[in-house]
């Protein structure tokens, strides 16, 4: 993409790939969107799929409006929420104390429990941790490399090691995905694209050719 993915999309997955970052990613499928741009997506979704069983959703729209929120972490014993760039949001987690005898709630179906809120005594909140970071982090290395008193944190081998580009011919560049991959799914709907996929690469030509 030449939107939301180039954009977002770069820094987005890059944090999730970050959360577990010796855990290999097995299988990927995601969409571009084209609400108010033809010639570039204006948004996307893309799930990934960790091998420990870990499922990661990230989404990035410029037609919604309501806001989604920044992080929403969902756990079997808790969920956490990130609402907005300012960090406003908290963790609810489960205090152990038994769900029985949970109040129902009423659906156009009649009472369900299975759908009701958790009870107040069963939970507790929780503010998020501050975090110290720096957003100038990179940029003071690469300066402090320039002048000779750091090593760079990023290495060229380090960059290529999980992708590495090659060319099934001239015409036709493809990326290889690491072996750990069980299979790839992406379907990015795109004016003039189409999707080739062969074992364990994938590519993108024109359909003029």
């Amino acid at each position: 993409g030449g939107g939301m993915v180039l954009d977002w999309g770069v820094h987005l997955l890059d944090q999730m790939v970050m959360l577990f970052p010796e855990v290999p990613i097995c299988r990927v499928s995601a969409s571009l969107t084209h609400v108010t741009n033809q010639l570039v997506d204006d948004g996307f979704y893309a799930e990934l799929l960790f091998e420990n069983g870990v499922s990661a959703l990230v989404e990035v729209g410029t037609s919604n409006f309501i806001s989604l929120p920044r992080w929403y972490v969902l756990g079997a014993d808790g969920t956490a929420v990130i609402e907005d760039w300012n960090l406003s949001g908290r963790i609810v987690r489960a205090s152990g104390v038994d769900e029985k005898d949970v109040t129902p709630v009423i659906t156009a179906a009649g009472l369900t429990k299975t759908m009701a809120p958790r009870r107040e005594d069963s939970i507790y909140t929780e503010e998020l941790p501050k975090v110290k970071s720096d957003v100038r982090e990179f940029y003071l290395n690469v300066m402090a490399v320039l002048e000779g008193r750091e090593e760079s944190r990023i290495s060229v081998g380090s960059v290529g090691e999980s992708a590495e580009k090659v060319s099934v011919d001239e015409q036709k560049p493809l990326l290889v995905i690491p072996s750990s991959a069980e299979w790839i799914d992406l379907v990015f709907v795109s004016e003039g694209m189409y999707r080739i996929f062969d074992g364990d690469q994938y590519g993108f030509s024109s359909e003029d050719g």
